[in-house]
């Protein structure tokens, strides 16, 4: 098992060449080929107001998309060059980049995608919709980060269905990686049960020739998401694998959550399985 096809959204934005390298990176790191997605984002029905729309400035608004569709496939063609394994280009004119992204995701194996931001607007695809609708893990870099290391893991482990969706697609990492930590974040009381279900996991992970350590830990901070942060910090960890939205993603829009946390400002590279 491993990742034969990297998919990321290429956009006209000043975030968009450091994502795109990164990308290439993890393309590179597994002899993936890499899919560059571009899309202008562009509906008529939406953006055009009723007493403004007349043909000519439906026209001058679909070529303005048009161009910044261009410039986008130029700027990743140009990160792309000389990328020793395939290089694809997509595009879909009229979706927005998360419904391109999600609509292009039957093409790979892996997403990676960019921080979070609230000023993205409409050229970015936002990594917390990636994760829900793309079906596929979710390589989350930060901002202005232009290449992955996956060198030492972190998995902030919970029996969840997408904690163990996560460990699934993580493995082609984690048979790469040189250090493996499943850590369970819980109160005292719980330790003797998660170290029952970090023995198993790591001979299941045994299986596969990966060699992992073990850990159970108190929380500490205020939120897990901190105390797996911290972690990672300490392990000088360049991954952290964890599931994605375990609880519904308004109650996490509402009350905050792990993944929205880890979405909106993780220090570490992430990936997220659902």
């Amino acid at each position: 098992m491993s990742y034969k096809t990297v998919l990321v959204h290429a956009s006209a934005d000043q975030e968009a060449e450091a994502r795109m390298k990164a990308a290439r990176s993890v393309a590179e790191a597994f002899g993936a080929a890499l899919v560059g997605v571009g899309s202008a984002g562009w509906d008529p029905m939406v953006q055009l107001d009723a007493d403004l729309a007349e043909a000519w400035v439906a026209a001058a608004l679909l070529d303005q998309a048009k161009l910044e569709l261009q410039q986008a496939e130029a700027n990743f063609r140009k990160i792309a060059a000389g990328h020793p394994h395939e290089v694809i280009w997509k595009a879909r004119e009229f979706d927005a980049p998360d419904q391109a992204m999600a609509a292009l995701a039957l093409c790979g194996d892996l997403v990676v995608a960019g921080r979070e931001a609230a000023h993205a607007g409409r050229q970015r695809a936002r990594a917390g919709r990636l994760v829900m609708q793309a079906g596929l893990p979710v390589l989350l870099v930060g901002a202005g980060q232009a290449s992955v290391t996956l060198d030492r893991v972190v998995i902030g482990w919970k029996n969840t269905r997408e904690t163990r969706r996560a460990v699934s697609d993580a493995l082609p990492i984690l048979k790469q990686a040189k250090e493996v930590l499943l850590a369970a974040i819980c109160e005292a009381e719980a330790h003797g049960a998660a170290e029952c279900e970090l023995r198993d996991v790591a001979a299941r992970l045994a299986r596969h020739g990966i060699v992992a350590e073990t850990m159970t830990k108190a929380p500490v901070y205020s939120s897990t998401a901190d105390d797996l942060r911290r972690l990672c910090e300490s392990r000088a960890a360049d991954l952290l694998v964890v599931g994605a939205y375990g609880h519904s993603r308004l109650r996490e829009w509402v009350f905050g959550g792990v993944t929205a946390d880890l979405l909106g400002r993780a220090a570490v590279t992430v990936l997220f399985g659902r």
